[in-house]
């Protein structure tokens, strides 16, 4: 350990370099506009073409109110599947004050932490298409809602991954509990893929 809190970097790789993987207010915000006109035509045309409109109107309000309900089980849901893929690299897990998971205390590779914050969005995803897709109209809200409420929350994902994809081919990411995160990027000759 470099200092007794984080891991040295590995050896092919150079010292560490805080990173900052934040990206500007109006990328994301640009981001979240294609994601939401996304979002709103893929269950529309699926809809349209299978003919599940509900009809909100003679929808019982407590099936209403749990419909809604979904839409914040979905931000938690979302999150705890950070949790266990982070988990299943070794990450310590930790919820933060800001209402999202940070795996910390292990290095991970680019497609490492790609993985991590892609699973979410492909479990919801196609849950929510399946569920479009059931031919209820009850059952087809349900999944416009899931998918509405994780396009929301996906752009800063897309754009983490973006920013560690062009990352060096063989770099390290670690991300201390407290503090920015690390990068560690291979040296010169050496033969780390990543």
């Amino acid at each position: 350990m470099v200092d007794g809190s984080r891991p040295d970097p590995p050896e092919t790789h150079g010292e560490w370099t805080p990173t900052d993987f934040g990206y500007s207010r109006l990328l994301a915000v640009g981001v979240e506009a294609v994601l939401c006109a996304f979002a709103l035509g893929i269950p529309i045309a699926i809809i349209a073409t299978t003919g599940t409109i509900p009809d909100v109107e003679t929808m019982p309000r407590w099936l209403l109110l749990a419909n809604f309900l979904v839409c914040f089980a979905t931000f938690a849901v979302h999150e705890l599947l950070y949790a266990a893929v982070a988990n299943v690299y070794g990450c310590r897990v930790s919820f933060t004050d800001k209402y999202n998971v940070q795996f910390v205390d292990q290095p991970l590779s680019r497609r490492q932490v790609a993985v991590i914050l892609l699973a979410p969005t492909a479990i919801l995803s196609t849950t929510a298409l399946a569920l479009l897709l059931s031919g209820s109209p009850t059952i087809a809200f349900t999944g416009f809602l899931v998918f509405m409420a994780n396009t929301a929350v996906i752009a800063a994902d897309i754009l983490t991954t973006w920013t560690v994809a062009n990352l060096p081919r063989g770099s390290v990411i670690y991300t201390p509990l407290v503090g920015p995160s690390l990068v560690s990027s291979p040296t010169e000759g050496s033969d780390s893929v990543g």
